[in-house]
């Protein structure tokens, strides 16, 4: 199960790059899905995450911190789930609206919490 924790940093490290090194391509990648298929894609991604990190945690180094980072993750798609696709899409256009640094700012430190998942469950 820790191996699908390394996943999800490696994924989120390749993510962060991506979002550093060229912001407007990595809105526009996300501005071409619909508002709905965003929607679902930031509440199941969240759900599988939660679930993956609360159940993965007691392999990991830090299995208090990943399962606190679980169950964060886990409120967090609940939340967006009873925000509703409408507010979802406000906040993800508000981000991409904002300045280059801000988005790269914000890319790196996905990024390096990519690496530390990684690091986490190696």
């Amino acid at each position: 199960m820790a191996i699908l924790v390394s996943l999800v940093g490696l994924a989120l490290v390749l993510v962060g790059v991506f979002g550093t090194v060229s912001p407007d391509r990595l809105a526009d990648t996300v501005r071409a899905w619909s508002v709905r298929g965003r929607f679902l894609t930031v509440v199941i991604v969240r759900l599988v995450i939660g679930v993956t990190f609360i159940l993965a945690a007691p392999e990991t180094r830090f299995p208090t911190a990943i399962l606190v980072l679980g169950v964060l993750v886990l409120v967090a798609a609940v939340a967006l789930m009873f925000a509703g696709s409408k507010r979802v899409d406000a906040l993800i256009q508000w981000w991409f609206r904002q300045s280059k640094g801000f988005t790269r700012s914000g890319s790196m430190l996905v990024a390096v919490l990519g690496g530390a998942l990684v690091y986490a469950s190696v």
